[in-house]
């Protein structure tokens, strides 16, 4: 697992499966997040692509399997993610693996923060 992988992990403060099967989870990141680093000096803002990553790790861990993003499809991102925020994460899977499709929302102090899909594909698939 690598570095950013591994913060993701540390900052993710829970875990959850509803009765229909949607994966949700919350993460707080600190101002040291690996994440941040170039993204922006003096203004950090959680990148797309760790957004991404937030979704697929709740994932990973419900399965027990590390998975391939294959694509990434209608992200749009509404709010700028800084430091201290409490971001939830909703998965709600279309399609389950060994291909899966899943649709994604996160949301900060109750407003959406972005939405998207993603395909993910199990690594021996």
């Amino acid at each position: 697992m690598n570095e950013l992988r591994r913060a993701v992990a540390a900052a993710r403060t829970g875990l959850q499966t509803a009765e229909d099967g949607a994966v949700s989870g919350e993460f707080c990141f600190s101002e040291e997040f690996v994440g941040f680093a170039g993204h922006f000096p003096g203004y950090p803002l959680v990148p797309g692509v760790v957004q991404l990553l937030l979704a697929q790790t709740l994932i990973e861990e419900r399965c027990g399997a590390v998975l391939r993003l294959t694509e990434v499809g209608n992200a749009k991102f509404f709010e700028q993610l800084r430091p201290g925020t409490e971001i939830s994460v909703v998965c709600r899977e279309r399609r389950p693996l060994p291909a899966a499709q899943l649709d994604v929302k996160l949301s900060a102090g109750g407003r959406p923060a972005a939405a998207f899909s993603l395909h993910l594909r199990d690594m021996e698939g």
